[in-house]
Parts: C-alpha cells; structure tokens; sequence
C-alpha cells in the first residue's frame, strides 16, 4: 500500500499534537539529547540503503553534478525563504494563533527533503521505512510545538498527507509502467543517493555537520538518468 507511510506519518502528528498539549512544556529540556538520538538512528539507515548500491561511479557523479546543479540553483535557500515570506505574509495579516501554528509545522514537515525521500520510496518499492523514521520524528516534535503553539499543530497532518501521499502516488504510476529489470537498477540507484542524502539529514539531526541537503536534491534527477543511460549502452 502506497500510501501507508503517509497515512502514519499524519496519525503521528496528531497523537504527537495532542500528547503535546499535555506534555510538551516537560519534555522541552530534553530535546536537544532527543533529537540527537534520533538524528543518529537516522544516520544508520542512510548508510544501510547507501551500501545497497553497486554503481558508486554513479552514485559520485550523482551526488557531485547533483549538487552542483542544486547550488547554483539555490534551492535550499530559496526552499528557506519561500517558507519565510509565507509566515511573514501570514504574520502580517493578522492571523490567528491557531493558523500560525498550523503554517509553521506545516513549512517544518513538507519543506524537509525526508517527505520527498521517505515518499518516492513508499511508492517506488512500498518501503516506508523512511517515512516511518519521519513519523517518530514529526510526531515528537509535535508534542514540543502543540506545547507552546496549541491545536494548530494537528492541522499540519492534512497538508502532510496531501504531499507525501501525491508523490508516492505519482512513483506507484511509474512503477507500473517501467519494465522490472530496469526499475529494480533505478531504485538501486535511487537508494544510494537517497541514503547519503539521509545521512547528511541525520548529521545536521545530530549537530555533527550542517548540510544544504536541499540542494543535492537534483542528484535524484542525475541518478536516475545516469542509470538509464548506462542500462540504453548495456
């Protein structure tokens, strides 16, 4: 089922909302040992669909072109600053409290390159691992954020659910329509920029490094037609 990592990932954000509005002011001290924690799990499973690849030709020149492609672009920081103007327009207008908490999560869990990630692998190969890993992170923050923001939080798990489940969806179409042999090199090769992708993730989770994931994003895109284009010369 496609959409299963979705669907938890959302339920995540509202039981993680509404634990928040009892517990959240207490677990605040412990967030930073938490999350760090977490941010090492995350590492670890990086590294494990990483080394499923055999291609690491391909896997470097994915990365580095990828990367290259993304930095000129400014994609992390045009990710940042659309997320800003959004909350400053929304700021502006005077909103409610409960529509600033909701805007706020909502930017916080779709803008991550993990949605992205933990979504094309629920539809590519329906593994939701990665998005399962989201869950426990989205949901533990939620209890911090309901704690100070309210409500608003649980709103965010509709936008959630829309995004993610849009772009598993669209990989399950995909699947569909590639011939087997070809899909399984793709997925490999998907996995190995995907993981070290996640492993960035989980070194900016735990304070070891600051990555503009963001902008290795396009490696993605290099990954699969670097794979398609040596399966065409095979």
């Amino acid at each position: 089922m496609a959409l299963l990592g979705t669907i938890i990932n959302s339920a995540a954000i509202l039981v993680g909302a509404a634990l928040g509005l009892v517990l959240g002011r207490l677990l605040a001290p412990l967030e930073e040992t938490i999350m760090r924690g977490l941010g090492l799990a995350v590492i670890a499973i990086g590294l494990k669909m990483a080394l499923e690849t055999e291609d690491v030709l391909g896997l470097a020149a994915s990365l580095a072109i990828g990367g290259a492609i993304g930095a000129a672009m400014g994609i992390e920081r045009r990710m940042a600053r659309f997320a800003d103007r959004l909350g400053a327009r929304f700021s502006q207008t005077g909103g409610s409290r409960l529509g600033e908490a909701f805007l706020t999560t909502t930017l916080i869990y779709i803008t991550g390159s993990m949605s992205i990630l933990g979504a094309l692998e629920s539809g590519l190969e329906n593994d939701h691992h990665l998005l399962y890993m989201k869950a426990f992170l989205d949901g533990f923050t939620a209890i911090l954020f309901a704690g100070t923001l309210g409500l608003g939080v649980a709103l965010s798990a509709v936008p959630v659910f829309l995004y993610q489940g849009s772009i598993a969806l669209a990989a399950r179409m995909i699947v569909e329509r590639l011939p087997q042999e070809a899909l399984a090199t793709v997925v490999q090769a998907l996995n190995g920029v995907g993981g070290m992708l996640i492993v960035a993730i989980g070194l900016n989770l735990s304070a070891i490094g600051r990555f503009r994931v963001g902008d290795y994003l396009p490696a993605l895109v290099i990954a699969v037609l670097w794979t398609l284009l040596r399966l065409s010369f095979a």
